[in-house]
């Protein structure tokens, strides 16, 4: 992006102002900015990355002592208690990670959400979107004058993106030989998977539903690996280096972007959609992890734990922990408070929730409010757990609803029970008391009266005045011959 000479004017337009800080945080805010209605999510994974970039430049301007691998939450409160902030600031810092933790770091819905609560998380999440926006533009001018040491201005204006839809993004992957372009098609392809998951009003999704469902994880995969492919660039190689077809697909997955590569093992390790598949997902995900990518740490952590493998799972999600990854979290719990890798210890383990909750992560507020809600791994505390799980409920989490709801299911059988048995043990209590007076309540006897055999010459019962045979007796006749000449 080409440099930009601004002057000290009461507002100038965000994205411009993002170029003081350099092309690399330029570009993240322009992104952050250019998707925010069309991907927010992704919008807030941005938002969350400027932060980042700021307070690593800050940091670094003002010669601050950092470990090797620093998470946002201790280099927020670190530069705020060095005084390189005021309060107001460090609040607008911890309120785009938080929000954006409520949703970056965020598991994938599986089971259906109700339409009604699915369109209401959708609102939220576009208006905690423009409100890390906000945040973020006072953000950047205070950054610019603790970095800069000038005051470029005290507004900015904040400029306005044509919307692009989910379908407008796939499309522009189609014809496109750009990376980023595919990348945005497969995470235009995930909110089209989430949006289908929202809609379906059924816990147990029909076959269709499933073929539909895992035909979008397939196009979310084959526009991830589209990306990381034309992110490797084989071309500026030599041929001989990636001919044979193993080496290639480990050379493609070497050289691509660790984010590229995370999206793709996330979608393919967890779908179900083949074991070719998730075999590609694996090389990636180990890719990624030989880069140093913590969200890649985490996620090889979680499934090296469930593997039993658990030194490896360990050291990576305690390296995927200490850099801020809160994917580690929950298995961290786990890992913990089963018992299965150690001896249990749910003290640490609970710190581990904590922390999760403390950072605003909703898959630890729905665990800890489970756990304490149902009392498995901790204190049975229902009350507080519920507190728990109805927060999490708030931020879109169905898992936690459902726990929710199948305890009122179970409340409400238990007292349908109550309320027919009542009624059974009436009925037989009424039932014995008639017994001992020698009656069976069950027997009611019928009086059946046998008509009378009519003469044929007889007059005909019904009033006619006719013999029988001339009247209602011919038409039995009648009937009888039919009967026995038809098998009618």
């Amino acid at each position: 992006m080409a440099s930009v000479n601004l002057l000290p004017i009461a507002a100038i337009d965000d994205i411009d102002f993002s170029a003081v800080f350099g092309r690399d945080v330029a570009e993240l805010y322009t992104e952050a900015a250019k998707f925010q209605h069309s991907l927010p999510e992704f919008s807030l994974l941005r938002m969350r990355q400027v932060v980042e970039a700021l307070c690593m430049a800050l940091a670094e301007h003002v010669e601050l002592a950092l470990p090797d691998n620093p998470n946002l939450y201790q280099l927020i409160v670190d530069l705020k208690d060095s005084g390189k902030f005021k309060k107001a600031i460090a609040d607008d810092l911890h309120f785009v990670r938080i929000e954006a933790n409520k949703y970056v770091h965020k598991e994938s819905q599986k089971s259906a959400r109700k339409e009604n609560k699915a369109t209401n998380t959708s609102a939220a999440l576009h208006e905690a979107t423009q409100q890390c926006r906000d945040a973020l533009c006072r953000i950047l001018v205070d950054f610019a004058r603790a970095i800069k040491g000038e005051v470029y201005a005290s507004v900015l204006q904040q400029r306005q993106f044509s919307t692009l839809t989910h379908q407008d993004l796939i499309a522009i992957a189609t014809t496109s030989l750009k990376p980023k372009d595919k990348f945005l098609a497969g995470v235009a392809t995930d909110a089209l998977t989430q949006e289908f998951l929202n809609s379906v009003p059924n816990l147990v999704a029909t076959e269709q539903q499933k073929f539909h469902y895992w035909s979008l994880l397939r196009l979310s995969a084959t526009w991830y690996l589209a990306a990381i492919e034309l992110d490797a660039e084989l071309d500026q190689i030599a041929f001989s280096h990636h001919a044979d077809p193993n080496q290639s697909e480990k050379l493609i997955f070497s050289r691509s972007k660790p984010e590229y590569l995370f999206r793709f093992a996330d979608v393919v390790v967890h779908g179900d959609i083949g074991d070719d598949w998730r075999a590609k997902g694996m090389l990636a995900l180990q890719a990624a992890v030989a880069k140093g990518d913590a969200a890649s740490k985490a996620l090889l952590g979680g499934l090296l734990y469930f593997e039993e493998k658990f030194d490896l799972a360990l050291k990576l999600l305690l390296e995927a922990d200490a850099a801020g990854e809160l994917r580690a979290l929950k298995v961290l719990f786990w890992y913990y408070a089963e018992g299965k890798a150690c001896q249990p210890d749910l003290v640490k383990a609970r710190q581990y929730l904590d922390r999760g909750v403390e950072r605003g992560f909703i898959p630890a507020i729905a665990l800890l409010g489970r756990s304490l809600y149902e009392g498995e791994y901790l204190e049975k505390d229902e009350d507080k757990g519920r507190e728990y799980l109805e927060l999490a409920v708030q931020s879109g989490d169905r898992n936690s609803a459902l726990v929710l709801e199948k305890d009122n299911l179970v409340s409400f059988m238990q007292q349908q029970f109550q309320v027919h048995s009542a009624a059974l043990v009436a009925e037989l209590k009424r039932a014995t008391k008639v017994h001992k007076k020698g009656k069976n309540p069950y027997s009611e006897v019928k009086t059946i009266t046998k008509k009378p055999k009519v003469g044929v010459n007889e007059p005909c019962p019904c009033g006619s005045g006719k013999k029988y045979k001339k009247c209602h007796g011919n038409a039995a006749k009648a009937a009888k011959t039919l009967t026995q000449k038809f098998g009618l």
